[in-house]
């Protein structure tokens, strides 16, 4: 995610707090203040978890733990995307911690007889349908592998493009995660093949039921992006203080 995208959860999450406080909170005494060796004479070294995060323009300084146990347990519905020329999968799910609920999945085919133009506007059409009806918050797409192929690389490359065109121009922040991280994510093994996805899907998603390989993987995808999005958020909050 970008650093938008970070400021912006950073925001909303700080805000709450904010709500919360009645009252500024104290500030640390000389003998209190962060140093080599910790906080005040003798004390052990600081954590990242006990450091405080810079502050971002209009917001309070949060700590990192409590940022991230608030992006963590904030409900979020989540578009996941497994590009092809000839069949994008897309799944949404809603997360809170470690809950998650399927919400739909699907696959775009567009006809075999539409040239390669025709083909990426039936794919943007058809992701753009499923941006405005479900109303995702974010989105995270599978990365790029290597292919045997130039042309079938060049081919999965433009559907790629329309996948992370598609929610980006909804305003979305758009997550990408490489195939082995998805799978290590979902099934345990960076190698698992798309069966063991989709079984793995089903214990994940109960509600989701037997989904075809493509929706399965979309669906992969999303569940991976709700694994990582929180410490992805806090590094782009850090990264652009």
């Amino acid at each position: 995610m970008g650093a938008a995208a970070g400021f912006k959860d950073f925001r909303r999450v700080a805000t709450r707090i904010r709500g919360k406080a009645s009252t500024p909170a104290p500030q640390p005494s000389p003998s209190q203040q962060p140093s080599a060796t910790g906080y005040g004479s003798g004390a052990k070294a600081a954590s990242p978890e006990d450091l405080f995060l810079p502050s971002a323009p209009n917001s309070v300084s949060v700590s990192f733990r409590t940022l991230y146990s608030l992006l963590m347990t904030e409900l979020i519905r989540i578009l996941g995307v497994d590009p092809g020329s000839r069949a994008t999968g897309w799944g949404i799910i809603e997360c809170a911690g470690s809950r998650l609920t399927f919400v739909e999945a699907g696959v775009v085919r567009p006809a075999a007889s539409l040239d390669r133009a025709a083909k990426l506007a039936v794919i943007f059409e058809g992701l753009r349908d499923v941006l405005t009806r479900l109303a995702p918050v974010e989105a995270a797409v599978e990365a790029t592998f290597v292919n045997a192929s130039p042309r079938d690389a060049l081919v999965l490359g433009e559907a790629r493009g329309i996948a992370l065109l598609a929610p980006s121009v909804s305003g979305l922040p758009v997550a990408e995660y490489a195939a082995n991280s998805i799978k290590k994510s979902v099934v345990g093994r960076g190698h698992a093949g798309k069966e063991q996805v989709q079984a793995m899907i089903k214990v994940l998603l109960p509600g989701a039921g037997a989904q075809p390989a493509d929706a399965a993987d979309a669906l992969a995808v999303a569940i991976c992006h709700a694994h990582n999005r929180a410490l992805n958020s806090l590094k782009s909050i850090r990264r652009s203080a």
